[in-house]
């Protein structure tokens, strides 16, 4: 009978034949758009016939979707205080969608303190099989006649010193479709990794990984998402504007609309505002605008950022509602109505990554310090549909699906966050 990973993991440490076992995670984020005025035109043929191929969406499992959705809040404000890069701009982005999956695959490996300590960060403790596969269902599925794609892949990559217990194997080519591959841990690999990646982000990035020497196993998942406009900006209304950020002014090239009707909310203080920018697969662009001097506070709470995204969102409305409002405790009020919005959103690029050991220390202080290493995360985004002309807080949602004989929408699963400071 062949030995588990984490059995010969064990046996090499006694025998100090190697350090460590230490297992690594790549999550590989992308949401596709293209600059120069042609996001709302390129690829929308070769999208349709992709998504011809897929199997219908089918809804993702109220309890997935409420695991997903507080990890994305609990997550934020550790990610969203880090600095992509060395240039230091104050702009982050990070796919909460990716680095749950990423974690889950790796929980259903682990037990003992390590598990638990997994399934209270991912609040996936109480979840059935059923609960993961409606997860990739609902965002690898077809959803008719939109020309928005969403994909989520995972694979496994083990050296070939060592071997994956069967069960494990299974479980996580059952609960996650990952692709389980076992083979030296040289260049050689490494290449094969970048490459994966390229795949199933259409060739859109292909990362050039590194594998070190005490790396045994490594857990890659990525996620790909081009989003269309329902109601498209056009190029002709795309002009430079003035971005207010926090270090000062600067002129960035701004996209202009104005939306006859769409959900405007704002809390009864008025400290933030909120609208949310529809998609035509059901997702939607929902963007938190904080008023000046309260930011920080915003961004860095994860009762704030639920609060400010969650409460009256057009999910929890349904489709074609008029107005909410919720009532709590004071200065926690929120108010949407369906009103006539200007929209005025900036251009940016993600260029960096996040350096891997504050990524790390960023797990660590969110309860996971004997959970997993992240030894890389790759960003590469080119986005034209960001909102306003402060520092806003924003979310990318999957696609939400309705309940059969109810109004009300499920909230899809946060596929990717971030904030937007500087130029």
């Amino acid at each position: 009978m062949s030995e588990t990973l984490m059995e010969q993991c064990r046996l090499r440490e006694q025998h100090k034949r190697r350090n460590a076992c230490i297992a690594a995670i790549v999550t590989v984020v992308l949401v596709l758009a293209v600059a120069g005025g042609v996001w709302w035109t390129a690829g929308d043929g070769s999208a349709l016939v992709r998504n011809m191929f897929k199997p219908k969406a089918t809804p993702a499992t109220q309890p997935v979707v409420n695991s997903t959705a507080a990890f994305a809040y609990r997550t934020a404000p550790e990610f969203l205080a880090m600095e992509a890069g060395d240039r230091g701009t104050g702009n982050v982005n990070y796919s909460p969608a990716s680095m749950w999956m990423a974690l889950a695959i790796a929980a259903q490996g682990a037990n003992g303190t390590t598990r638990s300590q997994l399934n209270e960060l991912l609040g996936s403790g109480s979840l059935t099989d059923s609960d993961y596969q409606s997860l990739l269902s609902s965002i690898n599925g077809q959803y008719s006649g939109a020309k928005s794609e969403m994909s989520a892949a995972n694979s496994l990559w083990i050296d070939d010193d060592y071997s994956l217990a069967s069960d494990y194997q299974s479980t996580v080519k059952k609960m996650f479709e990952a692709e389980v591959t076992t083979l030296p841990f040289d260049d050689q690999a490494a290449a094969k990794m970048s490459d994966w990646i390229a795949k199933h982000t259409n060739g859109s990035l292909k990362p050039k990984i590194t594998l070190r020497d005490r790396e045994v196993l490594s857990i890659i998942n990525t996620v790909y998402a081009d989003g269309r406009w329902k109601d498209p900006f056009e190029e002709q209304s795309t002009g430079n504007g003035t971005f207010h950020g926090e270090a000062g002014d600067a002129q960035v090239p701004m996209m202009h609309r104005t939306f006859s009707q769409m959900a405007y909310g704002h809390d009864e203080y008025n400290t933030w505002q909120r609208v949310e920018i529809p998609f035509d697969n059901g997702g939607n662009l929902a963007i938190v605008l904080p008023a000046e001097g309260h930011f920080d506070e915003l961004a860095g709470d994860a009762e704030k950022l639920s609060w400010a995204f969650g409460t009256c969102s057009t999910a929890s409305l349904g489709e074609g509602a008029m107005g909410c409002a919720a009532d709590s405790m004071p200065g926690w009020g929120v108010s949407v109505n369906s009103v006539m919005v200007n929209v005025t959103l900036p251009r940016f690029t993600i260029d960096s990554m996040f350096d891997s050991e504050a990524t790390i220390k960023a797990f660590e202080k969110l309860g996971g310090d004997r959970c997993v290493q992240c030894r890389r995360r790759r960003l590469h985004q080119d986005d034209r549909h960001r909102f306003a002309r402060r520092e806003p807080v924003y979310r990318l949602d999957s696609a939400r699906h309705a309940h059969r004989g109810e109004r009300s929408r499920r909230q899809g699963h946060v596929l990717h966050q971030g904030r937007r400071r500087l130029r």
